[in-house]
C-alpha cells in the first residue's frame, strides 16, 4: 500500500482552518501488538508507543504516515495499578483519599521529561514530523490520585481536601508545562475528565469552581508561547463546546461517537471556531468490514474538511482489538482521499 510522507504542515493547516487536499492523520497511541507488526519485530510486552525508543517511535510514525509525534511522560500520583498477562498496565484506584494521605505526595522527576524531549527532538530533526505533548491537567491528576468515586464524593463532602490537593498538584503541573513550552514543540494536548457517555459529570457551577480555572490558565500559558492547544476528554462534550472554545481550545480530541455528540452537528455549529480531531469509531475499526471502514473514513473527510478544520484519527487510540488490516484500511483511505477545494463563495451554501 501507499504510505504518505509525514508532514506536520497538514496538522497546522487544519488547526488554522486552511483548506488542503490532504487531511492530516494523527493517532495518540498505537498498541504494542500493532507496533510490532509495523516494525516487523517484537517490542517489550505492554510498552506504550510513546515509551518506544525515539528511533523506533519515529520509524513507527514514518511507516504509518503519521504527521505528528505524541510525546508524554505520565505522572502517576497515588495510582494503584494492575499489570495483566499481556503486560498492559490498568488503572485500579487512587490511594490519596484524605488529608493524612497527602504525606504520600511525591513530585515526578522533571529530568525524565527533559530527556525524552531532548531525545525525541533530536531524532525527529529533518523528518517533517511535528510534535504534540500531552499534559495531564490538574483536576485529572487529582481524580486518578484519589480514585474516581471517592473524588466526586469528596467534592461534596470534603472540598477543602480537594482544594489542598489541587494546590499541590497545580504547582507541579505548571512546572511540567513550563518545561514542555521551553522546547520547540508544535502543540500541547491537555487531558481532563469532564464528561461521560451521557454528558457532563457535574453541574456547571462545580466545573467553574473546580475545573475551568486550571484549564483556562494552562491554555492561556501555552497560547502565549505560540503553541497550539488541543483538548482531550472522553465522553459526550457537546454541551461544553462553547465553554471550551471560549477558553481558547483550538482542537477537540478524540470526539467519541456517544450520547448526543454528533461530529457532523459539531462541524455545523462550531466548524469555523475549532478543529475536530478523531471520531472514527474504535468499535467499527475493531469489527467492521473493509467497505464499512472505507465509507466511514471517506464520509468524515469529505464532510468535515470543508473550510479546513479536520484531523483524521480513531475515537480514542489504536488498541489491541483493532486488527492490523483494519488499521491499514483506515490509513490507506486517508492517504488516497483528496479533498476538493471549494470556492469560498460556495461555502456558506453547504
Amino acid at each position: 500500500m501507499y504510505i504518505r510522507e509525514p508532514n506536520k504542515r497538514r496538522f497546522i493547516n487544519a488547526v488554522n482552518h486552511i483548506e488542503q487536499e490532504d487531511v492530516p492523520f494523527v493517532e495518540t497511541e498505537i498498541d504494542f501488538t500493532v507496533a510490532e507488526m509495523v516494525l516487523g519485530r517484537k517490542v517489550p510486552r505492554g510498552l506504550r508507543s510513546y515509551e518506544l525508543s525515539p528511533k523506533d517511535y519515529v520509524t513507527l510514525l514514518q511507516r504509518t504516515g503519521m504527521d505528528m509525534a505524541y510525546l508524554h511522560v505520565p505522572w502517576k500520583l497515588g495510582r494503584k495499578e494492575h499489570i495483566d498477562a499481556d503486560g498492559r498496565m490498568h488503572y485500579v484506584d487512587g490511594t490519596i483519599k484524605t488529608f493524612s494521605d497527602l504525606r504520600k505526595f511525591e513530585e515526578p522527576d522533571m529530568d525524565v521529561i527533559k530527556r525524552r524531549l531532548d531525545e525525541m527532538i533530536t531524532v525527529l530533526d529533518g523528518t517533517n514530523i511535528g510534535t504534540f505533548y500531552n499534559i495531564y491537567n490538574t483536576p485529572f491528576i487529582a481524580i486518578t490520585a484519589v480514585g474516581y468515586e471517592d473524588y466526586y464524593l469528596a467534592l461534596l463532602t470534603e472540598p477543602d481536601f480537594i482544594k489542598e490537593l489541587f494546590k499541590r498538584v497545580e504547582e507541579v503541573v505548571v512546572k511540567q508545562l513550563e518545561i514542555v513550552l521551553s522546547y520547540p514543540i508544535d502543540a500541547v494536548l491537555l487531558t481532563n475528565i469532564l464528561c461521560m457517555n451521557t454528558g457532563p459529570i457535574m453541574r456547571k457551577e462545580m466545573m467553574e469552581e473546580f475545573e475551568f480555572p486550571y484549564l483556562k490558565r494552562h491554555i492561556e500559558r501555552a497560547r502565549s508561547k505560540g503553541v497550539l492547544v488541543a483538548y482531550h476528554c472522553d465522553g459526550d462534550n457537546s454541551l461544553l463546546c462553547p465553554d471550551l472554545i471560549g477558553m481558547g481550545v483550538q482542537v477537540l480530541q478524540a470526539l467519541e461517537p456517544c450520547g448526543n455528540q454528533n461530529i457532523y452537528k459539531l462541524k455545523k455549529l462550531y466548524g469555523n471556531k475549532v478543529t475536530l480531531w478523531g471520531n472514527i469509531d474504535v468499535s467499527l475499526l475493531a469489527t467492521g468490514t473493509k467497505g464499512q471502514i472505507v465509507k466511514d473514513v471517506t464520509d468524515h473527510i469529505e464532510k468535515l474538511s470543508i473550510g479546513g478544520g479536520y484531523i483524521c484519527a480513531s475515537s480514542h487510540d489504536i488498541n489491541e482489538k483493532i486488527p492490523i488490516e483494519n488499521f491499514w484500511t483506515m490509513a490507506e483511505t486517508v492517504f488516497s482521499t483528496k479533498v476538493k477545494i471549494i470556492d469560498n463563495i460556495l461555502k456558506d451554501k453547504i
